[in-house]
């Protein structure tokens, strides 16, 4: 009976927390592996045109296509509204595919900067945005 090992106190580990705090260690770790965050980066309030340093980090996670970084943007109710509808019409002709809004999103703009490089002020870009005077000259 001395070959015997002791039994592991599993009730006061998790009365304590310490193995729920292994536990989730070891699930965020790879994760954290996975994500590049940056802890603080500036920008400028165009309220008041100062630089402000934002506090929340900025996460960059790698997939098939590459290093993504999550971005948010201020856009028109009319433009989310035609998004969502456009995503709804995109994902019944694609059938089984997986289409996001995120993946039109950036297929459009790729789209928009291949003819810029090409066109520059021909451009429907740069056009669109001469002519709603959107770029200050």
């Amino acid at each position: 009976m001395s070959d015997r090992q002791a039994t592991p106190d599993v009730l006061g580990q998790l009365m304590s927390g310490s193995a729920l705090e292994e536990e989730s260690n070891k699930a965020i770790k790879p994760a954290v592996q996975r994500a590049i965050k940056q802890p603080h980066r500036k920008a400028i309030n165009t309220a008041s045109n100062k630089e402000v340093t934002e506090t929340s980090p900025i996460v960059r996670s790698v997939s098939a296509e590459g290093l993504k970084e999550k971005a948010t943007f201020n856009l028109p109710i009319k433009t989310l509204e035609e998004l969502e509808d456009k995503w709804m019409e995109i994902r019944k002709m694609a059938g089984n595919k997986q289409i996001s809004k995120t993946l039109i999103v950036e297929k459009a703009l790729e789209m928009a900067f291949e003819e810029f490089d090409g066109q520059k002020q021909e451009s429907k870009l740069y056009s669109k945005l001469a002519s709603n005077n959107a770029i200050k000259q």
